[in-house]
C-alpha cells in the first residue's frame, strides 16, 4: 500500500500540469466543508430548536384550550341566565368573575414570540392565538372596569373565535413536533 501512495506521489510530480490540478481540487473540497458544516450544523440546531419550542408550546395550548372550554361553559350557563330586561351578568367588586373567566397568557407564548420564527406557519398561529387571547382577557378586564358587569352573548362569541384560533395554533405546533411541517 505504501508503495502505491509513493508511485501515486511520484506520479503527481511528473505531471507538472497534474498537481496543481489536485492542489485546487483538494482546497475547493476543503472551502465546500468549511461552508457545508457550519450551515448543516446550524440547521440541524435550528430543527432541534424548533422541536423543543412546539413540544413546550403543544402542551400550554392543549392547556389552555381546555381552560377556554371551561370559560366558555360558564358564559354559556352566563348566557342562559340573562334576560331581555337584564342582558348583562355584574361583576363581582373584587374581579371573582373577571378571574373566573380570563385566559392566561402561557409562559412560554409570552416569554418566546422573538422565536416563533422558527415555527413558520405555526408560529403565525402561535401569535395570532396570543393576541386573541390578549384582546379577550383585555375586554373582559376593561367591560367589567367600565360599566361593572359583561355581555355574556358577546364574550361567549368572543371565546368560540378564541378557541379556533387556538385549535389552529395547536393544530400546527403538534404538526411541527411530529416532524410533520405544514
Amino acid at each position: 500500500m505504501g508503495d502505491f501512495l509513493v508511485s501515486a506521489s511520484d506520479w503527481l510530480e511528473i505531471h507538472v500540469g497534474l498537481a496543481a490540478w489536485a492542489q485546487a481540487a483538494g482546497a475547493s473540497a476543503g472551502i465546500a466543508a468549511a461552508i457545508l458544516l457550519p450551515w448543516m450544523q446550524r440547521r440541524q440546531d435550528r430543527a432541534l430548536q424548533c422541536h423543543l419550542l412546539a413540544t413546550v408550546l403543544v402542551a400550554e395550548l392543549a392547556d389552555l384550550i381546555e381552560r377556554s372550554h371551561l370559560v366558555a361553559a360558564v358564559l354559556d350557563d352566563a348566557v342562559q341566565s340573562v334576560t331581555e330586561e337584564e342582558p348583562r351578568v355584574m361583576a363581582d367588586l373584587d374581579g371573582a368573575l373577571v378571574a373566573d373567566l380570563s385566559l392566561p397568557e402561557p409562559p412560554v407564548m409570552a416569554a418566546s414570540p422573538h422565536q416563533f420564527y422558527l415555527l413558520g406557519h405555526a408560529g403565525a398561529e402561535v401569535q395570532l392565538a396570543l393576541a386573541a387571547i390578549r384582546r379577550f382577557s383585555g375586554g373582559l378586564r376593561d367591560d367589567a372596569r367600565r360599566w361593572g358587569s359583561i355581555d355574556p352573548r358577546q364574550f361567549a362569541a368572543e371565546i368560540r373565535a378564541v378557541e379556533r384560533q387556538l385549535d389552529k395554533a395547536w393544530s400546527r405546533a403538534d404538526h411541527i413536533r411530529q416532524g410533520r411541517i405544514l
